[in-house]
């Protein structure tokens, strides 16, 4: 067991050790205070070692050290660095990969926690969950067969996505009726538009709806709003309220469309990055309309430098609440 956990430990150190590498690009690696660095983190990564060795002797219970680093200890260190660090293991970078293609295989439904109980909010129009009659409150009691309160809501998220073509038996409890309601449900690619409403009020205005920003975003959006400008709006709304954000690449796009050649739409540096500026590279066109952008406190990150781009440049009036906030950019 102590073989197993030096090598989990050492791999541990390979990660730390790689992400001081990245954090140092462009510096030199090989200088005398990189080396005293590397040998400071093997020094913890040593304290880290003995500590599961104490506690792998001591505790009541065997324990499993994988599980107690990789959705312990390393998760808890990324906690303590800001609210947005976090550590991706399979099933969650599979998820957030899922949410960047905006598609998925599943059966069309979104969930949460109730107490104790995992209720379903809502499910998308013409998918499994939709045509086979879940209604939002439902209240999900099994899931091929295994007791519902058993399982967190992201355990009962992973029993009803997988392969596209794959089944799973749910049983409901719907608080208007005596019984369960039982139904075999067969997984479908599910398709997340991320610009899911667009269309003309007033005969003149145009409206957006951007749900967020992910690799289909730039294609969707550019669709839709040549479609509201074929119809001859005099004017826009885009709707980024409760959009939490996606691909910078994607948010860059869209702003891209509204401002002259040469206009910053960001820029982002770093304790260990040089300053990098996106300028607008398009030509503003025929998309001179006057824009009002909609806003809440769930707008965020790419949202916000959406939002600030064309606010910065009067290119937009901005209507709502103060936004989230998030005042840094991520890489995966």
């Amino acid at each position: 067991m102590m073989n197993n956990l030096h090598a989990v430990l050492r791999a541990v150190a390979v990660i730390v050790l790689c992400a001081l590498a990245a954090g140092r690009w462009g510096l030199h690696l090989g200088s005398a205070a990189s080396v005293v660095e590397r040998a400071a983190v093997q020094n913890n990564v040593d304290y880290l070692v003995r500590t599961l060795a104490v506690i792998k002797q001591q505790h009541a219970e065997p324990v499993d050290v994988e599980s107690t680093i990789y959705e312990g200890s390393i998760p808890s260190m990324l906690q303590r660095l800001d609210p947005h660090s976090m550590f991706f293991g399979p099933e969650a970078y599979r998820r957030l990969r899922e949410e960047q293609r905006g598609s998925y295989a599943g059966v069309g439904m979104t969930i949460r926690a109730w107490g104790d109980e995992t209720v379903i909010e809502y499910q998308f129009p013409g998918t499994p969950a939709f045509k086979a009659g879940i209604r939002p409150g439902d209240i999900v009691v099994r899931i091929d067969g295994q007791p519902a309160e058993t399982l967190t809501v992201d355990e009962v998220a992973q029993h009803v996505r997988g392969p596209e073509g794959t089944t799973v038996q749910l049983t409901v409890q719907r608080p208007v009726v005596d019984e369960f309601i039982e139904v075999t449900l067969v997984l479908e690619s599910i398709p997340r538009p991320s610009v899911p409403l667009a269309f003309t009020f007033n005969d003149q205005v145009g409206y957006l709806r951007v749900a967020t920003f992910n690799e289909n975003t730039p294609d969707e959006f550019d669709e839709q709003l040549e479609k509201l400008e074929s119809e001859g709006i005099t004017g826009l709304i885009l709707d980024l309220r409760d959009n939490q954000g996606g691909l910078l690449s994607a948010g860059i796009h869209v702003a891209d469309r509204f401002l002259d050649r040469g206009q910053t739409i960001v820029s982002h540096w770093g304790r260990a990055s040089d300053k990098r500026v996106y300028p607008s590279r398009s030509r503003r066109r025929e998309h001179n309309y006057p824009m009002t952008v909609l806003v809440n406190c769930n707008s965020a990150s790419a949202s916000e430098i959406f939002a600030g781009a064309l606010q910065d440049h009067d290119r937009a009036l901005i209507v709502g609440s103060n936004t989230f906030g998030k005042g840094l950019i991520q890489a995966v």
